[in-house]
């Protein structure tokens, strides 16, 4: 089972560009969203969502009281897995467990999609706030599960996998902007799942060509070496190239020639990231 995390940007001009993030929930297998509305913000809900998609629950929160609403999310979310034992109106103090996502790989979301037939949930959270509360959801779902169904190792089943906005190098600005990375939930913490694989062998690299590594793994203190990674192979996100493969193979009309960043998010989107990676650069140097 994978739980994607990400801001309300993925439902930007929604109302216009349905289809496309209906493409992007068919692609990776979304059948429940959870969606965190502040109270004191506007925000336009998808009320263009097709009447056949009834799995969206939407929280309302106070921006004081976020953790509470996350709190009423995981419960939600947990039930199928862990729901509380009443008796009489009342919690008796038990669980009633069910064994399930039993196929499922807590790192591994590709395979997920690929070969487990689970309903994957998508929890979208105001921009600024999904790293934090992200990590909130992750922790709360997995402690309470821990406590109450341990046997089970649902920590080795859930895949939380989170949608960042990133910047990564460049030339021209030292940095490459990507529209967005992914990230992993892993030992209490969200590690980058961007791999590198070389495509040319180099002694000083001492990397095997056609092998993968994850940037996590991978010490380069040598600032040659990195520029020499940079000439002897490629950096890739296996999920966000998943969806690019995807995209193309099962809506090839729809996708056309357009760059997946393009697609999903659009152009207006990839401007207000530039210019937020432009702006960064100017503050530190001034």
């Amino acid at each position: 089972m994978n739980v994607y995390f990400g801001s309300f940007s993925l439902l930007q001009d929604t109302t216009k560009r349905w289809k496309i993030f209906s493409i992007l929930l068919d692609i990776l297998k979304i059948e429940k969203i959870i969606y965190f509305v502040p109270n004191n913000k506007y925000y336009q809900l998808p009320f263009s969502f097709p009447k056949e998609f009834q799995h969206m629950i939407l929280y309302r929160y106070e921006e004081d009281d976020m953790e509470k609403a996350i709190k009423e999310a995981v419960y939600k979310f947990n039930s199928p897995m862990c729901y509380p034992k009443m008796s009489i109106g009342k919690w008796n103090g038990e669980f009633i467990i069910n064994d399930i996502y039993k196929k499922s790989r807590a790192y591994n979301p590709i395979y997920n999609i690929e070969y487990c037939n689970d309903s994957n949930v998508l929890v979208l959270i105001e921009n600024d706030d999904v790293e934090d509360y992200s990590e909130q959801f992750a922790k709360h779902s997995l402690n309470i599960l821990k406590k109450y169904a341990n046997d089970l190792h649902y920590e080795n089943r859930i895949c939380f996998v989170r949608f960042d906005e990133t910047f990564l190098e460049s030339e021209e600005y030292d940095i490459f902007l990507s529209f967005y990375k992914t990230s992993i939930f892993y030992q209490g913490k969200f590690k980058s799942l961007i791999r590198y694989q070389p495509l040319k062998y180099d002694s000083d690299i001492g990397l095997k060509v056609g092998q993968s590594y994850s940037v996590y793994n991978i010490q380069c203190p040598d600032n040659n070496i990195k520029k020499k990674m940079k000439e002897y192979g490629l950096y890739y996100d296996p999920l966000i190239s998943y969806i690019n493969i995807k995209s193309k193979e099962l809506y090839p009309i729809e996708r056309g020639k357009s760059d997946i960043s393009d697609f999903f998010l659009g152009n207006n989107q990839l401007n207000r990231l530039f210019h937020a990676a432009i702006n960064s650069i100017k503050q530190e140097n001034w």
